[in-house]
């Protein structure tokens, strides 16, 4: 029997890689099996209401059939469709962080099931959940101020000379290439400590931010590069609709006049196709959030030494 993949392991940049690929090989069936039987009719239902929702706005825009009504109507959908998707993500990133957790807490010779995942999954969801939503509340009004402080930037730079405004542009863009991957890191990482040491998001974030000071880098090249793997790997689960997309542009339609004209809205191939892609699309993403709990216990064991402690502990 192959030896448990622990997070709770200094690694560098490969080590990351190898241990999330180990951990899925080790794990398959009970990860992808527990996301898809806990979160997949959730993510299941939000998109296919999305893509619907898409089809039926694209059909009310060609024909000019929109309506306050119909607007409505759109809105309504676009609200469930938000909320089925927190749901839908919040338990996707608790399944996540939970086979990471029970598998390091299991007994030598024991493998992750099922069975286990679920064992008091809502008594740990619920908490989660409530602080998934305080961040999402603040990330939102963060967002907001940011946004109206860097529209005011942009706009007082572009003021004083067209110059000054395109060094502005390109130092952004400097600096969201930068902080991107870390942005992407630190919710990941810290809704996992969230959940295993049952603390506040906020103190987990700052948990997270400790261990990430001096580590700065090499944080940012694991994400980086975890998050071009990702961008590969959902790029080739979403190949088949792009293609069926492009083979539907040009397939023309005989008009009155003479003339073609594109389909105006997706068929109902492209809709089931576009919503099982987008399953797949959620299988793959979990490469990268596994990545981020790899390198945060690998950042917490090179502070804390929590293993070697253990393992002296154990031979005492």
């Amino acid at each position: 029997m192959s030896t448990p993949v622990s997070y709770k392991q200094v690694r560098e940049l490969s080590g990351v890689f190898s241990a999330t690929f180990g951990f899925i090989k080790r794990n398959f069936g009970t990860l992808y099996g527990s996301i898809y039987l806990f979160a997949g009719p959730f993510l299941l239902i939000s998109s296919t209401i999305s893509t619907v929702a898409l089809k039926s706005f694209n059909a009310l825009y060609a024909f000019r059939t929109y309506d306050s009504f119909s607007t409505s109507g759109m809105a309504f959908i676009f609200v469930v469709m938000a909320l089925v998707m927190l749901i839908g993500g919040s338990v996707y990133q608790v399944i996540i962080n939970k086979n990471i957790i029970d598998n390091e807490n299991l007994p030598p010779g024991e493998k992750l099931s099922i069975r286990l995942i679920m064992s008091d999954f809502f008594k740990t969801y619920w908490p989660v959940l409530g602080n998934l939503l305080l961040f999402g509340l603040a990330s939102l009004f963060i967002l907001v101020f940011l946004g109206f402080l860097i529209a005011g930037i942009f706009t007082l730079f572009f003021g004083i000379s067209t110059f000054f405004g395109v060094i502005l542009i390109i130092l952004f863009m400097g600096a969201l290439f930068i902080f991107i991957p870390i942005l992407c890191y630190v919710p990941m990482a810290a809704t996992f400590v969230c959940q295993r040491d049952k603390i506040n998001i906020f103190s987990a974030i700052s948990k997270v931010f400790s261990y990430m000071k001096q580590n700065f880098w090499n944080t940012w090249a694991v994400s980086f590069l975890a998050l071009i793997t990702y961008t590969m790997l959902a790029g080739i689960v979403q190949l088949p609709v792009l293609i069926m997309n492009l083979i539907e542009t040009f397939t023309r339609v005989k008009s009155n006049n003479g003339y073609t004209m594109a389909a105006q809205s997706p068929s109902d191939t492209v809709v089931i196709l576009t919503v099982i892609c987008s399953l797949l699309t959620f299988g793959v993403a979990c490469i990268y959030h596994l990545m981020c709990i790899y390198q945060y216990g690998s950042l917490e064991e090179k502070r804390e030494g929590t293993s070697v402690l253990e393992k002296i502990s154990n031979i005492e």
